[in-house]
């Protein structure tokens, strides 16, 4: 679970990167059960967008403890692991 003060601390992170020139984030769908995703979304709100990449792992199958136990890259299912980031708030 993150905390609100959490993810406003993480959000300023993010609003200091691109002020500082960064244009690339990397995230993954199983980095915080794709809360990091919604932080990213949340934070490039009104911000610069169109000038950042932003580049996403997939495929990882994550244990509820948050151990990795095996791949899932099937043709099928790349399409959703693109399009959900994308579709994040």
């Amino acid at each position: 679970m993150i905390h609100d003060d959490q993810r406003k601390e993480y959000i300023a992170t993010i609003h200091e990167a691109l002020d500082s020139g960064v244009h690339h984030l990397n995230t993954g769908d199983f980095y915080g059960s794709g809360k990091n995703e919604m932080i990213i979304g949340e934070a490039l709100k009104g911000q610069k967008r169109e000038s950042t990449f932003i580049s996403v792992k997939f495929g990882i199958l994550a244990a509820p403890n948050g151990s990795m136990y095996g791949l899932d890259v099937r043709s099928a299912t790349i399409k959703n692991y693109i399009t959900y980031p994308l579709s994040n708030p």
